[in-house]
């Protein structure tokens, strides 16, 4: 199953309310020297890592800002040479990372969820076979390596926004991902 689908399937378990079956309408890709492009904008009161930010707002929603290149490959300690988005149903995205030397990585992102959605991804979040808790992902994170992957889903509840980041690094690796994930949205 490409990486895409997977954390399409993950974000799926998250909350089990992403209706249609065409999640990955469309993707974006930007490439490694995309990444020196002027950063997105944040509330002046961020201290959100910069990060790239593609495409179009659904109405009431916000853009979901991907993890550049560059913080992905800080993160995972790998070299990654593409960023891929694909929008989830008009309420997350996935950022698959692509063009490097092994398996594609990426995070999910479905920032500032609606009170009810949230609290149906959050019921979800570790409900995966040999999910664990961790610490230090956002408010609420759960982590599993398992068939060459680690997989953590997290989230943060001041801002209602839930990832779920997939990799084939270590556990502590693909966390990073995750936060930087979370802190950017």
């Amino acid at each position: 199953m490409g990486l895409a689908v997977a954390l399409v399937a993950a974000g799926t378990a998250l909350g089990g309310c992403f209706g249609s079956s065409s999640h990955a309408t469309s993707t974006t890709s930007v490439a490694a020297s995309a990444t020196t492009a002027p950063a997105a904008t944040a509330p002046a009161t961020s201290t959100a890592p910069a990060a790239t930010a593609l495409g179009t707002v659904p109405p009431g929603r916000r853009l979901v800002v991907c993890p550049t290149v560059a913080q992905a490959n800080s993160a995972l300690g790998t070299s990654y040479a593409n960023l891929l988005r694909s929008p989830v149903d008009g309420i997350g995205t996935v950022c698959e990372y692509t063009g490097g030397g092994g398996a594609n990585a990426g995070v999910t992102i479905f920032p500032h969820e609606t009170a009810a959605v949230y609290a149906g991804q959050l019921g979800n979040l570790g409900r995966a076979p040999g999910m664990k808790s961790i610490t230090g992902v956002g408010d609420v994170g759960f982590g599993l390596t398992a068939g060459g992957r680690s997989i953590v889903n997290a989230a943060v509840n001041a801002t209602r926004t839930v990832v779920a980041a997939q990799s084939s690094q270590p556990i502590a690796a693909t966390e990073a991902l995750a936060r930087i994930g979370l802190t950017a949205n």
